[in-house]
Protein backbone atom coordinates (compact mmCIF):
# COMPACT_ATOMS: atom_id res chain seq x y z
CA UNK A 1 0.00 0.00 0.00
CA UNK A 2 1.31 3.74 -0.95
CA UNK A 3 2.07 5.70 2.05
CA UNK A 4 0.76 8.93 2.87
CA UNK A 5 2.96 12.37 2.23
CA UNK A 6 1.60 15.25 4.20
CA UNK A 7 1.90 18.73 2.81
CA UNK A 8 2.01 21.59 5.69
CA UNK A 9 1.51 24.75 4.07
CA UNK A 10 1.71 27.25 6.89
CA UNK A 11 -0.92 29.83 6.97
CA UNK A 12 -2.27 28.81 4.00
CA UNK A 13 -2.51 24.84 3.49
CA UNK A 14 -2.07 21.57 5.33
CA UNK A 15 -2.78 18.63 3.30
CA UNK A 16 -1.40 15.51 2.33
CA UNK A 17 -0.41 13.89 -0.87
CA UNK A 18 0.24 10.79 -2.31
CA UNK A 19 3.89 9.60 -2.22
CA UNK A 20 5.29 9.58 -5.83
CA UNK A 21 1.79 11.68 -7.37
CA UNK A 22 0.96 15.34 -7.94
CA UNK A 23 -2.46 14.55 -5.67
CA UNK A 24 -3.12 16.42 -2.53
CA UNK A 25 -5.89 16.15 0.65
CA UNK A 26 -5.73 19.40 2.23
CA UNK A 27 -6.21 18.79 5.70
CA UNK A 28 -5.94 22.68 7.06
CA UNK A 29 -6.60 25.61 5.05
CA UNK A 30 -6.58 29.15 6.89
CA UNK A 31 -7.43 31.80 4.75
CA UNK A 32 -7.46 34.68 6.87
CA UNK A 33 -10.01 36.51 5.32
CA UNK A 34 -11.77 37.82 8.50
CA UNK A 35 -11.19 39.16 12.03
CA UNK A 36 -12.34 36.13 13.99
CA UNK A 37 -11.61 33.73 16.60
CA UNK A 38 -10.47 30.86 15.42
CA UNK A 39 -9.38 31.66 12.27
CA UNK A 40 -11.02 28.61 10.60
CA UNK A 41 -9.68 25.44 8.42
CA UNK A 42 -11.46 25.38 5.39
CA UNK A 43 -10.67 21.48 4.86
CA UNK A 44 -12.40 18.54 5.74
CA UNK A 45 -10.40 17.99 9.11
CA UNK A 46 -11.40 21.07 11.29
CA UNK A 47 -8.14 22.04 12.29
CA UNK A 48 -9.33 25.57 13.63
CA UNK A 49 -6.52 27.97 14.82
CA UNK A 50 -7.09 29.63 17.95
CA UNK A 51 -5.85 32.84 18.88
CA UNK A 52 -3.67 32.62 22.14
CA UNK A 53 -1.76 35.67 23.74
CA UNK A 54 -1.48 39.18 23.04
CA UNK A 55 0.73 39.76 20.28
CA UNK A 56 -1.24 38.14 17.44
CA UNK A 57 -3.72 40.23 15.64
CA UNK A 58 -5.54 40.01 12.10
CA UNK A 59 -4.81 42.76 9.44
CA UNK A 60 -6.81 44.16 6.96
CA UNK A 61 -4.57 44.33 3.82
CA UNK A 62 -1.61 42.98 4.80
CA UNK A 63 -0.27 42.43 1.76
CA UNK A 64 -1.01 41.63 -1.86
CA UNK A 65 -3.09 38.42 -0.77
CA UNK A 66 -5.11 40.33 1.33
CA UNK A 67 -5.82 39.55 5.16
CA UNK A 68 -2.91 38.93 7.14
CA UNK A 69 -2.01 37.56 10.70
CA UNK A 70 0.65 40.07 12.69
CA UNK A 71 2.09 38.42 15.35
CA UNK A 72 4.77 41.47 15.79
CA UNK A 73 2.63 42.87 18.92
CA UNK A 74 3.01 46.55 19.48
CA UNK A 75 7.14 46.78 19.24
CA UNK A 76 7.76 44.21 21.86
CA UNK A 77 11.44 42.59 21.33
CA UNK A 78 10.07 39.52 21.87
CA UNK A 79 6.04 39.21 21.84
CA UNK A 80 4.24 36.64 22.59
CA UNK A 81 1.52 35.74 20.36
CA UNK A 82 0.62 32.52 18.06
CA UNK A 83 -2.40 30.63 16.64
CA UNK A 84 -3.13 27.08 18.24
CA UNK A 85 -4.81 24.27 16.74
CA UNK A 86 -5.73 21.30 18.97
CA UNK A 87 -3.74 17.79 18.25
CA UNK A 88 -5.54 15.73 15.74
CA UNK A 89 -4.49 12.64 13.44
CA UNK A 90 -4.27 14.77 10.76
CA UNK A 91 -0.98 16.56 11.99
CA UNK A 92 0.98 13.44 12.73
CA UNK A 93 3.96 12.88 10.60
CA UNK A 94 5.24 9.58 12.32
CA UNK A 95 5.43 7.41 9.32
CA UNK A 96 4.74 9.65 6.66
CA UNK A 97 6.54 12.71 4.62
CA UNK A 98 5.87 16.68 5.13
CA UNK A 99 5.54 19.66 2.83
CA UNK A 100 5.44 22.97 4.95
CA UNK A 101 5.17 26.49 3.08
CA UNK A 102 4.23 30.02 4.67
CA UNK A 103 3.74 33.42 3.02
CA UNK A 104 6.19 35.30 5.49
CA UNK A 105 6.91 38.95 6.44
CA UNK A 106 9.72 39.13 8.60
CA UNK A 107 10.36 42.41 10.86
CA UNK A 108 14.04 40.79 12.01
CA UNK A 109 16.57 38.43 12.68
CA UNK A 110 17.91 39.61 15.99
CA UNK A 111 15.75 36.19 17.46
CA UNK A 112 14.67 33.28 15.94
CA UNK A 113 11.38 33.61 14.33
CA UNK A 114 8.52 30.58 14.68
CA UNK A 115 6.87 29.50 11.49
CA UNK A 116 4.93 26.48 12.31
CA UNK A 117 5.64 23.98 15.35
CA UNK A 118 4.61 20.76 16.92
CA UNK A 119 7.05 19.93 19.92
CA UNK A 120 7.14 17.61 22.80
CA UNK A 121 5.54 17.85 26.04
CA UNK A 122 8.43 15.93 27.59
CA UNK A 123 10.70 18.53 25.67
CA UNK A 124 8.80 21.87 24.76
CA UNK A 125 12.05 23.15 22.93
CA UNK A 126 12.34 20.30 20.47
CA UNK A 127 10.58 18.81 17.14
CA UNK A 128 7.87 16.01 17.98
CA UNK A 129 7.79 15.80 15.46
CA UNK A 130 8.51 18.56 13.47
CA UNK A 131 9.36 22.28 13.53
CA UNK A 132 10.44 25.71 10.95
CA UNK A 133 11.91 28.91 12.29
CA UNK A 134 14.45 31.39 10.77
CA UNK A 135 17.77 31.18 12.49
CA UNK A 136 19.02 33.97 15.12
CA UNK A 137 20.95 36.68 13.12
CA UNK A 138 21.21 35.13 9.32
CA UNK A 139 17.39 34.73 8.78
CA UNK A 140 18.44 30.83 7.16
CA UNK A 141 15.51 28.84 7.32
CA UNK A 142 15.19 25.48 9.45
CA UNK A 143 13.13 22.28 9.68
CA UNK A 144 13.53 20.19 12.68
CA UNK A 145 12.21 16.81 12.62
CA UNK A 146 12.57 14.52 15.63
CA UNK A 147 11.21 12.88 19.18
CA UNK A 148 11.18 15.39 21.24
CA UNK A 149 13.60 13.95 24.40
CA UNK A 150 15.20 11.68 21.75
CA UNK A 151 16.84 11.89 18.60
CA UNK A 152 16.39 15.03 16.40
CA UNK A 153 17.57 16.25 12.99
CA UNK A 154 17.93 19.35 11.01
CA UNK A 155 18.36 20.88 7.62
CA UNK A 156 18.86 24.64 6.90
CA UNK A 157 18.29 26.57 3.58
CA UNK A 158 21.03 27.61 2.14
CA UNK A 159 20.16 31.60 0.80
CA UNK A 160 18.50 33.60 4.34
CA UNK A 161 14.86 35.03 4.11
CA UNK A 162 14.36 39.06 3.41
CA UNK A 163 12.91 41.21 5.79
CA UNK A 164 10.23 43.53 4.85
CA UNK A 165 8.89 42.15 2.25
CA UNK A 166 6.92 38.92 1.57
CA UNK A 167 8.04 36.03 0.29
CA UNK A 168 7.00 32.23 -0.31
CA UNK A 169 8.99 30.08 1.80
CA UNK A 170 8.58 26.14 1.48
CA UNK A 171 10.09 23.19 2.27
CA UNK A 172 9.21 19.52 1.63
CA UNK A 173 10.50 15.70 3.37
CA UNK A 174 10.26 12.73 1.57
CA UNK A 175 9.00 9.48 3.25
CA UNK A 176 12.40 8.20 3.34
CA UNK A 177 14.06 11.87 4.66
CA UNK A 178 15.06 13.55 1.67
CA UNK A 179 14.48 17.48 2.10
CA UNK A 180 14.16 20.47 0.02
CA UNK A 181 14.27 23.87 0.55
CA UNK A 182 12.21 26.71 -1.43
CA UNK A 183 12.70 30.44 -1.61
CA UNK A 184 10.19 32.17 -3.65
CA UNK A 185 9.61 28.99 -5.89
CA UNK A 186 13.26 28.76 -6.58
CA UNK A 187 15.20 25.49 -4.93
CA UNK A 188 17.06 26.53 -2.02
CA UNK A 189 19.16 24.09 -0.16
CA UNK A 190 18.95 20.23 0.67
CA UNK A 191 19.54 17.70 3.10
CA UNK A 192 18.67 14.29 4.55
CA UNK A 193 16.67 13.36 7.84
CA UNK A 194 17.23 9.54 9.13
CA UNK A 195 13.61 8.66 9.68
CA UNK A 196 14.69 5.23 9.78
CA UNK A 197 17.28 5.01 12.51
CA UNK A 198 15.99 7.99 14.42
CA UNK A 199 12.17 7.83 13.85
CA UNK A 200 10.08 10.91 14.28
CA UNK A 201 7.80 10.52 17.45
CA UNK A 202 4.69 12.58 18.19
CA UNK A 203 3.83 13.56 21.97
CA UNK A 204 0.29 14.37 20.12
CA UNK A 205 1.09 18.28 21.46
CA UNK A 206 -1.41 20.82 19.70
CA UNK A 207 0.14 22.95 16.63
CA UNK A 208 1.49 26.04 16.94
CA UNK A 209 1.67 29.00 13.81
CA UNK A 210 3.88 31.71 14.94
CA UNK A 211 5.29 30.58 17.92
CA UNK A 212 6.73 27.12 19.59
CA UNK A 213 5.60 25.42 22.84
CA UNK A 214 8.43 26.89 24.73
CA UNK A 215 7.39 29.92 24.36
CA UNK A 216 10.20 32.08 23.46
CA UNK A 217 10.35 31.18 19.67
CA UNK A 218 7.97 34.05 18.43
CA UNK A 219 7.35 35.13 15.14
CA UNK A 220 8.32 38.81 13.85
CA UNK A 221 6.13 40.27 11.36
CA UNK A 222 3.34 38.52 9.46
CA UNK A 223 2.20 35.67 7.68
CA UNK A 224 -0.54 35.50 4.82
CA UNK A 225 -2.96 32.87 3.11
CA UNK A 226 -1.94 32.64 -0.98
Amino acid sequence: MMSLKKVLIVSTVLCFALTGSTQAEIVGLWRFDSDVDPQPDSSEYGNDAFAQGDAVSWVDGGGDRGGAMNFAGEGDQNPVGWLEVEDSDSLSIEETGITIAAWAQFEQFDTWNAIVSKTGSSAQNKPSPYDVYTHRGDGRVSFYAGEASGAINQVNSLDSAAVEEWQHIAMTMTEDGEVLHYLNGEENGDGFIDVEFEPLVDEDMPLFIGSRMDGTTNMHGMLDAA
